[in-house]
């Protein structure tokens, strides 16, 4: 009985020692996961964020340049008659758009 009292003791001992090793491992993951996260955050590119002065100044160069249809048909798309009625989320697609138009 007391070489199955030693193997019972021995199979405990590891058991806890695996349980600390869990713990550490755990730790070393969560302080990974940080470090990924802070340093994504801080690489990845601001996105522009342009104002309504932004935009309608765009707009207006492309009017003046002879693309009024083309001005009024974007904020159609964007579900709007004026520049006013298009949410502020919508500014920096609008003026993806408006780049490319007459070229």
């Amino acid at each position: 009985m007391t070489e199955l009292n030693k193997l019972n003791d021995e199979l405990i001992r590891m058991a806890k020692r695996c349980k600390e090793i869990l713990g550490a491992i755990q730790v070393i993951h969560e302080v990974i996961t940080r470090y990924a996260t802070e340093e994504a955050a801080e690489t990845a590119p601001e996105k522009k964020r342009f104002t309504i002065e932004e935009v309608r100044a765009a707009l207006l160069e492309k009017r003046k340049a002879g693309y009024r249809d083309e001005v009024k048909a974007l904020l159609v798309r964007h579900g709007a008659e004026k520049l006013t009625d298009i949410d502020p989320a919508e500014y920096e697609a609008l003026m993806a758009e408006a780049e490319v138009i007459g070229t």
